[in-house]
């Protein structure tokens, strides 16, 4: 498995008010640099490939901060949209469609044998539950859950450059990676961490027609593209799918956002 590298990051370290006050001593705290990777599915089909892991973003945080606190900073966009079967684009695109995190809050970060989960709403479930029953059945280990909210970053003995996992919303697994570990030189504002110090650049995904309008819409099983799912906008996605209001063939509907 191949991983990018990191040439195309941005920095938005945003410089500190001088009205703040600096509560972190030279000397007394550790400044932890966090890879987070895009969601990454490797299938059976395709182990042999050249899929890459693709960066997304570099979070700094220090060692006050909670596990909690750092997947709370942790920015995806399967947790903004609901992946839910739509009959149009007409259809009302309201706020419950994009509070995904909200709909389903469960959340768990895999560090060093440990399931760290996110149990602060009442809905969360154990999503390690069945990955620690699997493990014990195959003899593979004993693994152990516990609750992410009291657990400080200074807490973890991570290895530096080793691949963790933060799992969401079901199945959207992200790889994470502890870059750096450095001890604070300088007095520093703890409300400033966890932040996002650089990220990878971005790209749309362009509607498949007409390669000048970003995607809305993600079209599914549709007899007249060349391709199981396509990428279109509302324009086209109307216009080619559409007559009168009704569909001119079978397929699925789906709105679409870009991870912006």
């Amino acid at each position: 498995m191949m991983t990018t590298n990191r040439r195309y990051l941005k920095p938005i370290v945003k410089s500190v008010a001088p009205s703040k006050v600096n509560d972190i001593e030279p000397g007394h705290d550790y400044i932890f640099s966090i890879l987070i990777y895009k969601p990454f599915a490797l299938e059976h089909a395709n182990r042999f490939g050249n899929e890459k892991m693709r960066f997304a973003y570099e979070i700094e945080a220090v060692g006050s901060n909670t596990l909690t606190e750092v997947v709370d900073s942790i920015k995806c966009f399967s947790d903004d949209c609901l992946f839910l079967e739509v009959p149009d684009t007409k259809v009302d695109l309201s706020s419950e469609m994009f509070n995904a995190r909200q709909a389903y809050p469960s959340r768990t970060v895999f560090i060093e044998g440990v399931f760290y989960n996110d149990y602060r709403s009442p809905d969360s479930v154990d999503l390690s539950k069945e990955v620690t029953e699997w493990a014990k059945q195959k003899d593979i280990g004993s693994f152990v859950s516990q609750s992410m909210e009291d657990v400080h970053l200074r807490d973890l003995k991570p290895k530096l450059g080793y691949p963790y996992v933060y799992i969401h919303q079901g199945n959207c697994e992200h790889i994470i990676s502890f870059s750096d570990a450095r001890l604070i030189t300088e007095p520093s504002y703890s409300r400033r961490y966890p932040r996002i110090s650089s990220f990878c650049t971005k790209y749309n995904m362009q509607c498949f027609l007409c390669s000048n309008l970003p995607a809305r819409w993600m079209v599914v099983k549709c007899d007249r593209f060349p391709h199981e799912k396509v990428f279109l906008c509302t324009v086209c996605c109307e216009s080619y799918l559409f007559l009168d209001g009704k569909k001119v063939t079978e397929f699925q509907l789906y709105p679409y956002r870009n991870d912006d």
